[in-house]
């Protein structure tokens, strides 16, 4: 579904670089969603997450989307202007509409995309939909790199 995270997990069974196709007819953008996964042996996949080849690892290219997007001009301010992102991951968050959420990658991703629809309670509604600025894989990059600031009580956790 156009602007939202979708993730499917699978046990591959041999290594190797594969094209992906998207299976839900959603939209007339259908024949141009693709991607490619690539399956690495564990010593490969180790690497490559701790930024051990070229690519980076994904919060490292988070990283330089928190720069890219100015992420630090509103969430580095002060707490007036947006909430602050270190120590947030992990914690459970309330939201304007009185929704309370984990802050897991997939909420940051979608926090990020579709920003007015997440709104945190007690800020004001500045930050702007990102869907037509930012692909979903690199708010996933942004929300691996929110995840290396720490966890934290960045607000009151939720009663168990």
């Amino acid at each position: 579904v156009p602007g939202r995270i979708v993730s499917t997990w699978f046990n591959p069974t041999r290594l190797g670089t594969y094209p992906i196709y998207c299976a839900q007819y959603c939209g007339t953008a259908h024949a141009q969603m693709l991607g490619t996964v690539v399956v690495l042996d564990e010593t490969d996949f180790t690497a490559w997450n701790h930024g051990g080849t070229h690519v980076g690892s994904s919060a490292e290219l988070g990283a330089a989307a928190y720069s890219k997007y100015g992420c630090a001009t509103c969430h580095e301010a002060g707490p007036a202007r947006a909430p602050s992102l270190s120590g947030l991951y992990g914690t459970q968050v309330s939201l304007a509409d009185g929704r309370k959420v984990r802050a897991d990658d997939a909420y940051l991703a979608d926090a990020i995309l579709r920003a007015p629809e997440n709104r945190v309670a007690g800020y004001p509604a500045d930050m702007p939909s990102y869907t037509a600025i930012m692909s979903p894989p690199e708010a996933l990059r942004l929300a691996a790199y929110l995840r290396t600031l720490g966890h934290g009580s960045w607000l009151a956790p939720l009663p168990r």
